[in-house]
């Protein structure tokens, strides 16, 4: 009997070794500047984005931007002088294809409307600038993922900057790792919220 409560004992150990090291692992990866809580009136975190934000040549995409709203903390609020957002195809097959990549966003803000950073919308916060998408396209550009079995994860970022503006002018053409460039040592805090769209064939278009 003792044996077999040694032997439990022994196989017991190395799981919570495992345990503990994947636990610790977590807490090191948790980034101290995650403060910004991102939603959406659109869809719930890790939900499926509605067909009306999508690419506005498919099916029943609008190609309007998705709504926003973020908080953040009080104490952290004071050192933000601007916001910057980006919105991001994960999916390896996309690789990195960037739908929405902004900044100069006023560090007041805390929401962004439907549309509001489509590119060409009266409603985005003063002094908005619009660089290029993946599509070669100023402001916002919806999912438009191949028809395939699993959905596309989006995922949208914004950064709490502790400057007006990050020194690059949307005439410049910039790439996304140019723009994570700019950002080091920019970032106050940060926030995600990620969506997922699936490309399906509809039968009846006239439902949208």
């Amino acid at each position: 009997m003792k044996l077999k409560k040694l032997l439990a004992i022994f196989a017991i150990v190395p799981l919570l070794s495992t345990f503990y090291a994947e636990t610790s692992l977590s807490a090191l990866k948790k980034d101290p500047n995650d403060k910004i809580v991102v939603t959406s009136s659109a869809f719930k975190k890790n939900g499926m984005i509605p067909d009306k934000y999508t690419y506005e040549n498919t099916y029943c995409g609008h190609g309007i931007s998705i709504p926003l709203d973020w908080q953040v903390d009080e104490e952290t609020a004071k050192n933000i002088q601007s916001y910057a957002i980006t919105m991001v195809d994960k999916n390896p097959s996309a690789r990195s294809f960037v739908h929405l990549m902004v900044t100069n966003i006023p560090a007041d803000t805390r929401s962004v409307v439907d549309g509001a950073l489509s590119g060409s919308s009266n409603n985005a916060p003063h002094g908005t600038y619009y660089f290029s998408n993946s599509s070669k396209r100023p402001g916002y550009d919806g999912p438009n993922p191949p028809r395939g079995k699993r959905a596309h994860v989006y995922e949208i970022t914004i950064y709490g900057l502790n400057t007006p503006t990050i020194g690059i002018s949307p005439l410049d053409n910039i790439k996304l790792k140019d723009f994570k460039k700019a950002l080091v040592g920019k970032v106050v805090a940060f926030g995600k919220l990620r969506g997922k769209y699936k490309m399906i064939k509809r039968i009846v278009l006239d439902a949208c």
